[in-house]
């Protein structure tokens, strides 16, 4: 593979947006295949990126790749599939389709089962599932918001894919435990319905005992039934998924 690849946002979402454009603003060559709204939104406002620690890039609308049909990924060398799960088929029977079976696929979805999912579709294609930690919400105008910390974790395989995406403001690296790890964040995702419930930004809803109590529970719920089936989850977090409910237990100050 080139040093610098062609690199394909597949579903350019949310996760899309963001990370393909701190991959383009660090001097990546990177195409966008997404929707007519989003086409439309970036082309009149350009692309703004912006996270909790300061992180503030704008990127001008005529610097972006953007494209609403799938023949994009016929020169893509490496192709990151960000469409929620509902369209995994559907993504994998279009790469492979137009895509060069070379191109290497990366799924930045949420879930455990979508790398196999592109797998069974695209059997000579190197396939690598990953793992985003941190959650980005979409604002107004093109801008999109990184609202926690966090790596991605793309699992290894032949070629590093890590430095080909790692850069300064996007943290990449590789695992030989993807699937524990995509379990721990499914835990650390059991909040989303929480935090649509609590109607507030997820940091602001993390200092609310009453709050973190619920996801406390919930996350006890889900490792016994983990436990039960063997399966062993390695959170984003810095600590043991066993710690985690107890941690968010602790009243508001020690927490």
């Amino acid at each position: 593979m080139q040093n610098n690849p062609n690199i394909v946002i597949a579903g350019a979402g949310t996760i899309g947006c963001f990370v393909g454009g701190l991959l383009h603003h660090a001097g990546s060559k990177v195409s966008f295949l997404g929707r007519e709204r989003l086409a439309d939104t970036l082309s009149q406002n350009g692309l703004r990126l912006t996270d909790w620690q300061g992180l503030d890039v704008s990127i001008d609308a005529k610097y972006l790749d953007f494209h609403q049909t799938p023949v994009v990924l016929k020169n893509a060398d490496i192709i990151l599939v960000c469409v929620k799960s509902a369209a995994t088929e559907t993504i994998a029977q279009l790469i492979k389709k137009h895509a060069n079976k070379n191109a290497i696929v990366v799924s930045f979805q949420n879930g455990v089962k979508n790398a196999n999912r592109l797998r069974t579709i695209l059997p000579k294609h190197d396939v690598r599932g990953a793992m985003v930690a941190y959650n980005v919400i979409e604002q107004a105008d093109g801008h999109f918001h990184r609202g926690t910390s966090g790596k991605i974790i793309v699992e290894n395989g032949p070629t590093n894919i890590a430095e080909r995406l790692n850069t300064k403001d996007l943290t990449v690296v590789e695992t030989d435990k993807i699937d524990k790890i995509q379990w721990g964040k499914l835990l650390l995702n059991l909040n989303n319905g929480l935090n649509a419930l609590a109607d507030m930004p997820l940091r602001e809803q993390l200092q609310i005992w009453t709050w973190r109590r619920r996801f406390a529970m919930q996350i006890s719920e889900a490792l016994a039934v983990l436990k039960a089936e063997k399966l062993n989850p390695v959170p984003p977090s810095p600590v043991p998924a066993s710690l985690i409910p107890l941690i968010l237990s602790l009243p508001t100050p020690l927490f």
